[in-house]
């Protein structure tokens, strides 16, 4: 039976050529379930998923250069009071 179908995008050909995950910790725990709201139409944020440990969530964003992830980060921090720990893919082995 078949499911579906997928397409699979190739983001360096867009012009997404930085993948990054950004952990996120809210810094007023009383504001944490209006952040994925608050984060979810931002250009360049791919997803938000919420995870145990210390921080709250982790963003998987795609965008064009170190430039455009730091506009990034300087928009999510004006957007939401958190602190974050961004970790830049160097390389994708393979995805599922």
């Amino acid at each position: 039976m078949i499911r579906g179908y997928k397409a699979v995008i190739d983001d360096e050909r867009r012009g997404l050529a930085v993948n990054a995950y950004i952990a996120v910790t809210p810094i007023d725990y009383s504001q944490e379930a209006e952040i994925p709201d608050k984060l979810k139409n931002i250009d360049g944020i791919m997803s938000c998923d919420s995870v145990a440990g210390s921080p709250s969530f982790m963003l998987t964003v795609r965008v064009e250069s170190p430039s455009k992830l730091e506009e990034l980060l300087n928009l999510i921090h004006r957007t939401v009071s958190v602190s974050t720990e961004t970790t830049i893919v160097l390389q994708r082995y393979f995805a599922k």
